[in-house]
């Protein structure tokens, strides 16, 4: 995966965006293990990432749990990803960003 950034530039494997006053860039974080929902262990990890995302300028948009299935996970994996990326075809000069394959 290449992904296209402002500068010209491509960087594989890694995401950039071009941010201007009308694009604010969104995230979404997915939290797998039986032992969360179970109550076994707390969760340290999502207030540390919604910080750490809201100093970089990025709104994160959702939080999703999941256990340990392989069925489950994928599925997660899949809707988060349709909802968050944007195709060159569809993106217009202030998008989020530009991924290609």
């Amino acid at each position: 995966m290449t992904v296209c950034r402002a500068d010209g530039r491509s960087s594989p494997g890694r995401f950039t965006w071009e941010m201007n006053m009308t694009t604010v860039p969104t995230a979404a974080v997915l939290l797998i293990g039986d032992e969360i929902l179970s109550g076994r262990t707390k969760d340290k990890n999502l207030g540390f990432i919604a910080d750490y995302l809201t100093s970089l300028g990025i709104d994160l948009k959702e939080a999703r749990i999941v256990p340990d299935m392989e069925e489950e996970i994928v599925v997660a994996v899949r809707a988060l990803s349709a909802a968050s990326i944007v195709s060159p075809e569809s993106a217009s000069a202030s998008s989020a960003a530009a991924i290609t394959s």
